[in-house]
């Protein structure tokens, strides 16, 4: 477990506080109507004083925002008298936590592509990994034959292994298709529905992924 001494948590979560307070004093809010914001608000800023501090577990993360979800939801049902809106977000606030307990549970069951791994908390290095994966969809696309690792490390200036990373993530993304040593991009099945028939196929994979790591873990 490490230590961090970075200040700037502490000072978004003081920020935060000053901010609701002076919501409810120069507005008409009222201190009702703030309280589900400043759950999430507050809530938010301590945990990000908490991940500041110590080694978190993945997934530790959708538990804490899945239960102030769910904290909003109730509160919505309860303060606003919104039941059925208050049972919708706390039904999501509990997929985020069941998400993120299996993943804490689970996680070697469900192992991500390398290409994709360790990058939940680093913004910028996820902008600069989906770039790296646009320009190699652009190389595959532009070129007629299948591009090995080490050929497309060679013209994208990159590591022969982020390279390979790359291309099998794409794969797996059913954007591309490996051939021989190779790899070249997959034509779309549906056309110009393809994204919209992708996005039908994944998404109840998606929301049932946390019962799948549980049976999955089980067997194991």
């Amino acid at each position: 477990m490490s230590l961090h001494t970075d200040s700037r948590p502490w000072l978004t979560a003081a920020a935060t506080v000053a901010f609701l307070v002076g919501l409810v004093v120069l507005t008409d809010a009222t201190a009702g109507s703030v309280l589900p914001i400043a759950v999430l608000f507050v809530g938010t800023a301590l945990w990000n004083v908490v991940e500041a501090s110590i080694d978190t577990p993945e997934g530790s993360n959708w538990v804490v925002y899945g239960g102030l979800v769910a904290v909003i939801g109730s509160l919505l049902a309860v303060v606003d008298g919104s039941v059925a809106v208050g049972a919708a977000v706390v039904a999501a606030g509990l997929w985020f936590v069941a998400d993120g307990v299996t993943t804490m549970l689970y996680a070697p069951a469900t192992e991500r592509p390398a290409f994709v791994a360790g990058i939940d908390e680093d913004s910028g290095e996820a902008m600069r990994r989906m770039g790296t994966l646009q320009v190699v969809h652009q190389r595959l696309k532009a070129t007629d034959g299948p591009v090995t690792p080490t050929e497309l490390a060679a013209d994208l200036e990159l590591t022969a292994e982020r390279a390979a990373d790359a291309l099998a993530y794409l794969e797996t993304q059913n954007r591309a298709e490996k051939v021989d040593a190779g790899y070249r991009t997959r034509p779309p099945r549906w056309g110009r529905l393809d994204p919209v028939v992708r996005f039908v196929g994944w998404l109840p994979r998606r929301l049932f992924r946390p019962v799948r790591r549980v049976r999955r873990g089980v067997a194991d």
